[in-house]
């Protein structure tokens, strides 16, 4: 490929490694035809491959004397930009109209905004982070800060610790951005979010989050508003040749050949005279020494642009020796972003002397490099990207610390009936759980344990803990043959959510899983895995342009084509199916091709009908995400009504993304009575339209729970005559009883166990007669079979024609909680001629 005459006037002149000149540096595509081709760039000075774009293609910094050596050896260079440092600083803006707080360099922090927000973080949480200390100078006398992220961060404790560090390459910021951003998430939900607040207790977090301070503020000062390309450090070597490339200067495997690194000043991987020669590198060196017999396992050095998440070893095709540990964490870290994750040497190019294999090959940690954004990212991703790329990687960084010592995940649950087998955890019967788990830490866990905990009054933990000892790395574990029990109560009311959680406790972590079970029996009334469309998709009142409800077969979407942060769902969450609801459904895996955008979109259920139901639950999988600049500012709104869409009720309100399908049940008499005329609506809303926005539901379910206790009109009640109700309570032989009706029947009177009793008191309610003309044997007591009846005697009044109350009876047993043993569904009475 040729360039015009004009653009190789200008550009520069000498090698990349060189004192930077006001000249323009190239990004071209070089396509390779064998190993040698690529040897040749990797070990000529003149240029610097930057990623792996394709099996045969490089991309590669060069300078335009440079394109026609390129051109002899039989390449066909493509020039993507012929000025590199002008088309990033093109794309940097001053972030004042953004909601987030950034830097004053293109939305970049500056070395003094960093220091700066170190210490705001200390004064606020004085107790999470400890105040920034030096672990050495840089060759130009600057200090490379440190800071510790911790419960009792200023105690040295007991505990695993974990080493993260940006900007070793000063052209790289948005790794330290991104650092940032977990730091500042770290210490914002301490306290609030139950993971984050395990993890704060149950580490140390080390951070440094400016290696080379030289290099950073040599970008400063040449582009003060961002997009400088210098990376090495500021040594100076002759007069007009600076840097050693510090990620080539470590000790392990240093110099061990020139594809990995470059023994030429002028190569902006000049691996410098010797191992650990800079200080930076000898800084970093001593203070991971003086930690690892302290606790230190895992160290995190962040870079970017190339969408990877490496791990040793860099320096040749040779395996680590803890390369199945390294595969199955890593596959789990880029689960939250679908970066590609493997070596250094087969991912992206050889390296020696790097961060990441001294710190497995010469300090004994497990180390991860990752490769923070993509191609059209590049080293300075335009400002409104930069909160962006921090989200995306927000999760494998935390992943990172939850590995970093020993962590159980819960990998299997079986949660069995013990009684009748008939599918519902009925009172008087067994809730019996077994859990396998696994070691994902690169630690082994000790004295780990199964345990169960309920918080209803009517279970009674028969069994609360199994003991599964010790568990090495990456291994299984589960008390199969010791399952932890619950016993519900015989006076257990159907519907009660019995609060049952499973623990795995370990080494100081403790991580709950709700069990979700409701007290049965129960009558599944509506099972719809939404395998076809029957719902209604689109209201009157939505506003949306793109990502309106639809039906079908979800299409997986991330926020760049290929990879980074999943938004949509690529499957439905039935087991056996393939459809479901989704706002949008386009081919494209651009997340941005068909999300929500500009305001809102409904989905309706058809109309089901309840009358007949004594106690429904409802139940359904939701998907939702909100991904962008300014996540979870969006919402998933559910509501429900009784009346056929007259009024609604908001069931719930999701604004946090999870990035997984998630489960919801409700007692639908909490919020609507069951008539014959319930319907649900899902209301996805994007506003304000900043970011991707994308939502799914499946699996919709109602189960009615019932017990047997009931009421009903056993002759007409017409005036005139005398109409009996006959009471049955299977459960409460020879219990006491109260009957009572009202002309109102929502929301109830709640009782202090969380049941409602189904009436609201008004003049005609109450637990003796009012009027015992008209109400007989309100109060007594049921037969051996549970059996009862109470009468209401209708004047022989025309006026009362038409008119419609409400019934309901109660047993009486002091050996229950709340004093009360069953309690029926109203029944809705109108009087007749």
């Amino acid at each position: 490929m040729r360039i015009a005459a004009a653009v190789l006037a200008v550009l520069l002149s000498a090698p990349i490694g060189a004192q930077p000149q006001a000249h323009p540096t190239m990004l071209v595509i070089c396509h390779t035809t064998s190993p040698a081709a690529l040897d040749w760039l990797l070990t000529d000075p003149h240029f610097e491959v930057l990623a792996r774009r394709s099996p045969i293609a490089v991309e590669c910094l060069i300078h335009a004397r440079d394109l026609p050596l390129l051109q002899s050896r039989g390449y066909a260079p493509r020039v993507v930009h012929a000025d590199m440092e002008a088309y990033y600083a093109s794309r940097l803006t001053t972030p004042t109209a953004l909601a987030t707080p950034l830097g004053s360099m293109g939305g970049y922090f500056t070395l003094s905004e960093i220091l700066a927000q170190l210490d705001a973080w200390h004064a606020k949480y004085p107790n999470l982070i400890t105040p920034r200390t030096s672990i050495g100078k840089s060759i130009e006398n600057r200090d490379q800060w440190l800071v510790k992220i911790s419960a009792n961060a200023g105690v040295d404790e007991n505990e695993p610790e974990i080493f993260f560090h940006s900007l070793i390459h000063a052209r790289e910021p948005a790794s330290m951005m991104s650092t940032m951003r977990m730091v500042e998430f770290l210490l914002e939900n301490y306290g609030i979010d139950p993971v984050v607040t395990d993890l704060l207790d149950n580490r140390e977090i080390w951070y440094v989050p400016v290696f080379n301070p030289d290099g950073y503020e040599y970008n400063r000062s040449i582009r003060p508003g961002g997009g400088g390309l210098w990376r090495k450090n500021r040594r100076q070597i002759s007069s007009s040749t600076y840097g050693i490339d510090l990620n080539r200067n470590f000790g392990f495997q240093w110099g061990y050949d020139s594809r990995g690194s470059s023994g030429s000043p002028s190569s902006n991987t000049y691996r410098g005279t010797g191992p650990f020669s800079e200080p930076e590198t000898a800084n970093v060196r001593d203070f991971v020494n003086s930690r690892t017999p302290k606790g230190l396992t895992c160290a995190w050095d962040c870079h970017c642009h190339a969408g990877y998440c490496l791990y040793p070893f860099s320096y040749d095709n040779v395996p680590s020796p803890k390369a199945a540990v390294y595969a199955e964490i890593s596959a789990d870290m880029v689960r939250h972003n679908n970066y590609t994750a493997g070596t250094g040497y087969t991912v992206l190019y050889p390296m020696n002397g790097s961060t990441l294999d001294w710190y497995e090959g010469g300090a004994g940690l497990y180390a991860w490099l990752p490769e923070i954004g993509h191609g059209s990212d590049g080293f300075w991703p335009p400002t409104n990207r930069i909160r962006a790329l921090a989200e995306e990687v927000l999760g494998m960084l935390v992943t990172g610390v939850k590995y970093a010592g020993p962590y159980l995940v819960t990998t299997a649950q079986t949660v069995t009936e013990v009684g009748d087998n008939d599918g519902s955890f009925e009172p008087g019967e067994r809730v019996e759980v077994r859990a396998t788990v696994r070691n994902r830490g690169v630690v082994g866990a000790t004295n780990a344990r199964i345990r169960l905990v309920a918080a209803s009054p009517f279970v009674t933990i028969e069994v609360a803990e199994a003991p599964l000892g010790a568990i090495a790395t990456i291994t299984d574990a589960n008390n199969n043959a010791a399952p932890v029990r619950a016993l519900i109560s015989p006076l257990c009311p159907p519907g009660t959510d019995l609060g049952l959680a499973v623990e795995v406790a370990f080494d100081g972590h403790v991580l709950s899983t709700p069990l979700d079970i409701v007290s049965g029996p129960s009558t599944n009334l509506v099972n719809d895995a939404c395998e076809t469309a029957t719902w209604t998709m689109g209201a009157a009142s939505d506003t949306a342009t793109t990502g309106m409800w639809t039906h079908g077969d979800p299409n997986p979407t991330w926020a760049t084509s290929g990879r980074k942060y999943l938004v949509q769902s690529g499957d439905d969450h039935s087991p056996s199916g393939t459809q479901c609801y989704v706002t949008g459904n386009a081919t494209s895996a651009l997340a941005d091709t068909d999300d929500v955008d500009n305001g809102r979109t409904t989905l309706t259920t058809p109309t089901y009908d309840l009358s007949a139901a004594r106690d429904p639950w409802v139940s359904y999988w939701r998907w939702f995400m909100d991904h962008g600049p300014n996540p979870n500012t969006d919402a998933l709104l559910v509501d429900v009504t009784d009346d056929g869409g007259a009024t609604w009720t908001r069931v719930e309100t999701v604004t946090r993304s999870e990035q997984a399908w998630r489960r919801h049940a409700f007692r639908l008499r909490d919020f609507a009575d069951p008539t014959n005329a319930v319907q649900l609506r899902f209301v996805t809303s994007d506003a304000p339209d900043d970011s991707f926005c994308e939502a799914a539901i499946d699996d919709l379910r109602i189960d009615d729970h019932d017990d047997g206790t009931r009421i009903a009109l056993q002759t007409p009640a017409k005036i005139g005559t005398t109409a009996t109700l006959a009471l049955t309570a299977a459960r409460s032989p020879s219990l006491g009883f109260a009957t009572g009706v009202a002309f109102g029947a929502r929301p109830g009177i709640a009782l202090a166990s969380g049941r409602t009793i189904p009436l609201t008191p008004d003049a005609l309610f109450g637990v003796f007669p009012l009027l015992p003309s008209v109400f007989r044997d309100f109060v007594g007591t049921l037969d051996a079979s549970g059996n009862g009846t109470s009468r209401i005697v209708l004047p022989n009044a025309g006026a009362l024609v038409g008119v419609s109350f409400r019934a309901a009876f109660l047993t009486v047993d002091a050996a229950s909680p709340d004093g009360i043993r069953d309690v029926s569904a109203d029944l809705p009475i109108v009087i007749a001629p």
